[in-house]
């Protein structure tokens, strides 16, 4: 669910035209009547100056190691042999195709690569010996961009801080976000934040991106790294102070939420938006630019062009979109996936 101000009402819009060509179920709410949509599913909603919301029915969110579980069990039944802690240190070329892949438990004869590495995909892209950036229509830029997203777990005394069920928000403002512990300017402006309950009875907020060097360090991961993996001071109150602005049920409770925040770092294409298709002659590069379950929805469209096949539906996503300088549309959110 998005909420947002008039500066990315038309956003909406298009997205809710498209959901009706493709026969997604959603529904777009627009004017005074977004905040009492708001109101009806958040009795306490408190964030004034929205001016659309679009509620995907179908939208959620997949915890990540049952999610990836259930899906390597659904491969394996399938036959799949999945093999896990084998780097990729190589390939070898001939001309423009893949004859090997060199691992570190040894050479591989293949007939078709597929290269789905995540934040990894710089990495990738090195050994495979393509370009490190892009002419976009005379402007050279780097093919990857990093960010560090930012995220937090918090939970209040009393019970869960969110209804069960409760959607996945996304709520973006152009006006100040101000302190919720002492009332001082945090941000004036654009700013956004997205939550969701969890599991746990806590609910988990996520905060705007900080930019990272496109040679960041990419390993330990995560919350594991020791800088990446952290965040830096006053980026919780700056989050604790999204959610008061957000929900009734969190103003003047900062001092009381029990938090945990952490940091990782995510990998971007040009124009934000995943890569599917053939980036030499027979590797099939899928580049998710941090959508990741999202990409799900390609995953069948992708395998037919493996096999051959050429799916039209896949156009706006191939790689060559960036020689032609057809990039999609940047959108007026502060932030750099949507």
């Amino acid at each position: 669910m998005a909420a947002v101000p008039e500066e990315q009402a038309d956003d909406l819009r298009q997205i809710a035209d498209q959901h009706r060509q493709v026969g997604y179920a959603s529904t777009l709410v627009q004017g005074t009547s977004a905040r009492e949509h708001m109101r009806r599913l958040f009795p306490d909603w408190r964030a004034e100056g929205i001016a659309a919301v679009l509620h995907e029915h179908r939208g959620g969110w997949a915890e990540a190691p049952r999610t990836l579980a259930a899906l390597a069990g659904m491969a394996r039944s399938l036959g799949v042999r999945i093999v896990e802690g084998v780097e990729v240190l190589g390939f070898h070329l001939d001309g423009e195709a893949v004859e090997r892949v060199e691992t570190s438990v040894g050479s591989l004869s293949c007939d078709l690569v597929v290269v789905a590495p995540g934040p990894w995909a710089r990495e990738i892209w090195r050994l495979l010996d393509l370009p490190g950036e892009v002419d976009l229509g005379g402007e050279r830029r780097p093919m990857f961009r990093f960010f560090k997203v930012r995220e937090g777990d918090y939970s209040l005394p009393g019970g869960p801080a969110l209804e069960d069920g409760c959607p996945v928000v996304h709520l973006d403002l152009y006006q100040p976000l101000y302190s919720d512990r002492d009332g001082r300017l945090l941000d004036p402006g654009p700013w956004g934040i997205y939550f969701r309950s969890t599991p746990y009875a806590n609910v988990a907020v996520g905060g705007l991106p900080a930019h990272l060097d496109p040679d960041c360090e990419l390993d330990p991961y995560g919350p594991s790294h020791p800088v990446h993996g952290l965040v830096e001071p006053g980026f919780d109150e700056w989050l604790t102070s999204g959610l008061a602005a957000a929900l009734g049920r969190f103003r003047g409770r900062t001092a009381e939420m029990r938090s945990g925040v952490f940091g990782a770092q995510v990998c971007f294409t040009p124009d934000g938006y995943p890569v599917c298709g053939f980036v030499r002659d027979n590797v099939y590069a899928v580049l998710d630019s941090n959508h990741g379950f999202k990409m799900l929805a390609l995953g069948k469209l992708a395998a037919r062009e493996m096999l051959g096949g050429r799916e039209d539906a896949l156009a706006p996503f191939r790689p060559d979109r960036f020689a032609r300088a057809e990039l999609h549309p940047v959108s007026r959110s502060p932030y750099p996936w949507t």
